[in-house]
């Protein structure tokens, strides 16, 4: 009699040590807590696994609509709670955006922030790649009308990916 030897299952392969750079277009909603809401259609977000479980990268979304368009650039990093296809994660990101303010002729705020959050990310052998996180953190917000008002606000992110890990 033949002994049989079981296949690996797919999730076990340690997919992003395999695969250890990626790119995700990421659309982005911010403003989860009532800060300025709108979303960043245009997001891409670039990174580079260091190790089993650390990604650090890039993020770059705009939203480019007249009086109303936003522009934002976050670096962040992602600690992995598992090596399987399917791992959620811890993130964090700091970053600064530019938003316009409609009906003042031009004028925007500029937001400097940083959020923590969850999220998970599918992995799959071929390269696709699939991430999902939301992000909760202060956002000092200076003032388009008057540069010298700040105002810290709580704000939120939900970010959702599409992407190819090489």
């Amino acid at each position: 009699m033949l002994a049989s030897v079981a296949a690996p299952v797919a999730d076990a392969f340690a997919v992003r040590q395999d695969r250890p750079f990626a790119i995700w277009v990421e659309p982005e909603l911010t403003g989860l807590l009532g800060s300025n809401s709108g979303v960043l259609p245009l997001g891409l977000e670039v990174g580079g696994q260091i190790g089993r479980r650390v990604l650090l990268s890039l993020a770059l979304a705009r939203f480019p609509s007249a009086n109303v368009e936003r522009s934002a650039v976050m670096l962040g990093g992602r600690f992995y709670l598992g090596t399987r296809a399917f791992a959620p994660y811890l993130a964090a990101v700091a970053g600064w955006m530019r938003a316009g303010v409609d009906d003042t002729g031009g004028l925007s705020e500029t937001h400097r922030f940083a959020a923590v959050g969850v999220g998970e990310e599918l992995a799959l052998r071929g390269g696709l790649s699939l991430t999902g996180d939301i992000l909760v953190g202060p956002d000092l917000v200076t003032d388009a009308r008057d540069s010298s008002q700040t105002a810290w606000r709580a704000s939120g992110w939900l970010r959702l990916g599409v992407g190819y890990r090489f």
